[in-house]
């Protein structure tokens, strides 16, 4: 059950990321999601893997994008 929670929980994280980005970053998560996908397919992780390690590569991208844009933390 815990891990139903944890995943609603990506999910939701995710979509609040992706309806605040702009339609360059939107593709960029495109892309993420796509090779993630592949990748994760590959090494045939768990959906809960699967989505932990979606979630950190979108978090380090905002984090990326945050800071070429002068916006992130100094």
């Amino acid at each position: 059950m815990s891990d139903a929670l944890s995943m609603h929980g990506h999910l939701q994280t995710l979509q609040g990321l992706e309806s605040r980005a702009t339609l360059a970053h939107q593709n960029q998560f495109e892309l993420l999601r796509a090779r993630l996908s592949k990748e994760c397919c590959h090494m045939q992780l768990s959906a809960h893997e699967t989505a932990n390690a979606f979630l950190w590569q979108i978090l380090d991208s905002a984090l990326d994008l945050q800071t070429s844009n002068g916006s992130g933390r100094q």
